[in-house]
Formats: C-alpha cells, sequence, structure tokens
C-alpha cells in the first residue's frame, strides 16, 4: 500500500497564518503536520509516500527535507483533481491538515484490507461543531450511504474525516467529478472545487460499498486557528501520557534545587536550573534552559535552543517553540512557534506566530464580561465559539508594543507592527503599523499648587 498526502490547498480560512503558512507545514506540537502524517506512515511500514503539493509547496519541502517521498505537483482545482494525479494502487490518503491517532488510521487500512471495498474514517459532530461547516455523511451500520457538502443537521450523522482507504477503482470517478459538490441541502452554493467526497458519492450512486470506520479517538480538521490548538493539546495529552520513567540525555543537567513532579524527557546539553517547578509530564527538546523559578504547570513539550527564566510560568498543554526566549514573569498558554520572545509580565493565551515579539506588560483578554464563548468572523462568517476561540491569534513577522491589550479572539495580520498602549478590538490586516493617538493636556503645576 502507497502513501498518499493531499497538501495543496491555500487554507484560506486559517487567516491569520494562511498569509505565511501552508497549513499543512504548521508545526503542532513542534512537529508540522505534514512530517508527522509521513512519520506515521512509515511506522505503518508504508514507505512508498506521495505528497501532492500545490500552494507554497517549498515549505512542504522544507518541512519533509529529510525525508524519502515524491513530489506531485497539481493546479488548485480541488482533492480529487489532486488525487487523480497521484493514486495508482491501493493507497491510504490523508489531508496534510488532519490530526488522527495512528490506532484509528490502522483500524481504517484493517477495514479496507477485509472488506476490499474503499473506508472512510469519519467521528460525529461535537457540541461546538455545525454540520454545515464541513463535508458530512450518512452511516447505516458499517456503511456510508451517503456524503453531503455542507449540510443541514437532519441530512447527516457525522463528519467525514479526511483519511481515506482507496485503490485504482477510484480513478473514473475522480474523472467523472463535476468540478463541485452536487450532493448538498436545498439552497446550499458549493464552490467550484472538484472534491474527493464528491466521487465517493457518485460512487455510492453507482451501487458501490464505502465501509465506515468511525473514529475512536479525536479527529481533528484543522481549517480554522483555533482547530491548531485543540489538535496541540490532544498530540500533548498523546505525547506525554502516562511514561514510565524519566528520559534524560546523559549531557543534561538538572540543578538538585528543582522540584519536579511529573516525568520528563530531556535533550541534549539541557538544563533544568534553580528553584523551577516541573508539575507535569513534560518533553524538552536539545541545548534547552529552563532556570530561575520557571514553573511549568502541566503537560507540555518545549523545543530546542529555547530559554524560559525568571519566574515565568508555563501553563498546561502549551507547546513552547524551538529558539523561544521566555523571560521575566511572563505566563503563556497555547502555541508558540518558533522564534518567539515574550518577557516582562506578558500574559498570552492562544497562538503566536515566528519570530513575532511580545513587549513588556502585554495582555490577552480571555474572559469576556458575559463569560459566553467568542464567536470570531472568518471570511465573513460568524464561527460557533469553543473552549479555544476566546484565544487571541498573532501571525508571524510581528511587533508588539508595551501594554498592548487584546480582546478575546482578535487576529493580527503577519508583518504588524502594534503602537504602545494600543488596546486590540478588532482584526489588524497584514502588514499594518497601528498607532495609538492621545488627547493630552499639559498645565502648570509647582509649589504653589500647596499654598506655599
Amino acid at each position: 500500500m502507497e502513501g498518499i498526502i493531499l497538501a495543496a490547498g491555500t487554507g484560506r480560512k486559517m487567516w491569520p497564518y494562511s498569509g505565511h503558512w501552508q497549513k499543512s507545514a504548521i508545526p503542532i506540537a513542534n512537529v508540522p503536520n505534514v512530517l508527522r502524517q509521513v512519520n506515521i506512515l512509515e511506522s505503518l511500514g508504508i514507505n512508498k509516500i506521495k505528497v501532492v503539493v500545490g500552494y507554497r509547496e517549498q515549505q512542504i519541502k522544507y518541512a519533509l527535507r529529510s525525508k524519502n517521498v515524491e513530489y506531485i505537483q497539481v493546479p488548485p482545482e480541488g482533492t480529487a483533481t489532486a488525487l487523480n494525479a497521484a493514486i495508482e494502487k491501493e493507497s491510504l490518503v490523508i489531508y496534510g491538515d488532519i490530526a488522527a491517532h495512528l490506532t484509528d488510521i490502522e483500524r481504517t487500512i484493517e477495514k479496507y484490507k477485509d472488506t476490499r471495498s474503499p473506508a472512510a474514517l469519519y467521528s460525529s459532530l461535537s457540541r461546538h461543531e455545525r454540520s454545515i461547516d464541513w463535508i458530512c455523511c450518512n452511516v447505516n451500520g458499517e456503511q456510508i450511504t451517503s456524503i453531503y457538502g455542507h449540510p443541514r443537521e437532519h441530512y447527516v450523522n457525522g463528519r467525514m474525516g479526511g483519511i481515506y482507504a482507496l485503490d485504482e477503482t477510484i480513478k473514473p470517478y475522480l474523472e467523472q467529478n463535476p468540478g463541485h459538490m452536487k450532493n448538498i441541502s436545498v439552497g446550499g452554493m458549493p464552490p467550484q472545487e472538484a472534491m474527493l467526497e464528491q466521487s465517493l458519492q457518485i460512487m455510492i450512486e453507482d451501487g458501490k460499498t464505502i465501509t465506515a470506520v468511525k473514529a475512536e479517538s479525536p479527529l481533528i480538521d484543522m481549517d480554522k486557528p483555533w482547530h491548531l490548538m485543540e489538535a496541540n493539546e490532544e498530540i500533548i495529552k498523546q505525547e506525554t501520557a502516562d511514561p514510565q520513567q524519566n528520559d534524560i540525555d546523559p549531557t543534561a543537567d538538572i540543578h538538585p534545587s528543582a522540584i519536579i513532579e511529573g516525568k520528563i524527557k530531556i535533550g541534549k546539553n539541557s538544563q533544568i536550573g534553580k528553584n523551577v517547578i516541573i508539575k507535569g509530564n513534560t518533553i524538552i527538546g536539545n541545548n534547552t534552559t529552563i532556570d530561575y523559578g520557571a514553573i511549568i504547570e502541566g503537560n507540555t513539550i518545549i523545543g530546542d535552543n529555547t530559554t524560559i527564566t525568571d519566574y515565568c510560568k508555563i501553563l498546561p498543554y502549551t507547546t513552547i517553540g524551538n529558539k523561544n526566549r521566555i523571560g521575566y514573569n511572563a505566563e503563556i498558554q497555547g502555541i508558540t512557534l518558533e522564534g518567539v520572545s515574550i518577557t516582562h509580565g506578558s500574559e498570552m493565551y492562544g497562538i503566536i506566530g515566528e519570530y513575532t515579539d511580545i513587549a513588556a506588560g502585554c495582555i490577552s483578554g480571555i474572559l469576556r464580561f458575559d463569560d459566553a464563548l467568542n464567536t470570531p468572523k472568518v471570511m465573513g462568517r460568524t464561527e460557533i465559539g469553543s473552549k479555544y476561540t476566546n484565544g487571541i491569534f498573532i501571525a508571524d513577522h510581528c511587533r508588539t508594543g508595551i501594554a498592548n491589550i487584546f480582546m478575546p479572539g482578535v487576529m493580527i495580520g503577519k508583518n504588524s507592527v502594534l503602537g504602545p498602549g494600543a488596546t486590540i478590538t478588532k482584526n489588524v490586516p497584514e502588514g499594518t503599523l497601528l498607532i495609538v493617538e492621545q488627547s493630552q493636556t499639559y498645565r502648570d503645576w509647582g509649589p504653589d499648587r500647596y499654598g506655599w
């Protein structure tokens, strides 16, 4: 069986990160998602791997520079067109923005081998998901009976998972694809995009069987920024789950005053210094220093060549990226990508893009006065809230000013600069310099005012 990863899409709903990233290359728990998928395929004994690329293909090739994979270039016409260019035989097909558990992928392959019919991984819709946001399905027993594009809830009972075990018999149906999703609710408005799921629906209409495999672990389609946080938390749970013992490289050093309550994995030449407190299972990369009273509150992943020091606090299920500098009294939860600097009494909850500088005293507000979940807009459309949508989402190569305050859910486009004292109440477009203008009054003052 071959592996095929579809990683060609533009991912426009991932703004503010889509301006810089091919979303399949965005690091989750410090590993580009497409690289994690290749690692999973290799662990399953699938060594012939094709990666279909298009938008920002250089990022995919950089992420996979240590891997022996075949690249296939396609125009941005949809997943059916992409797969048709790649599939030649039995293949495990994965969308490049999917985070799935290894055992669910194994079960999909096993079901295909048992039934010799196409198999599709699917999940139930959670309470934070609407069927109109996804490609969905009707499942009867172990068979998918219909596939709908963004339907109303009463049409369906599951969400397609973007992982399929297929063979070359699908090729005629890929070629017959009408170029848009035909199976929709009345009044639906599908984009002109050739979707693989419509080809599978044609197979169903032609009397072919599509075997349904229900995911037993969270199955996350990283479609919008907060889905990155959801996937990050799930992967941290997997990678830090119940280690039986510490894994400490011989070149690493732990100061006697450090308090470590969980299990730790520490890479080469890394140090845990004076009065550090680690309360959960933690993975620490190479050449990283955690020192002077830093507090790691829960299960976390910390990258290479990073410094965390001077009484800062890292909250549970956080990934700190490579080459980060986290300094005095900073408090962080969420994801920081490579090269981030956060110092001097800042409090951040959300995602901070590559090489972004968080200045002294920056605060992210995450609790609304009405205690409700933030309902952000993506491409003008109001989204449903989740526990992640109250985070802030700052893109790559940005600079903040001293004492910026961020309201829940705001998004900052790449290459932007925020002036000192600015309160960010709405999204900031890419390439913006935001300057605060103050009205000030100057009056005479001195000893006379005190009665001398």
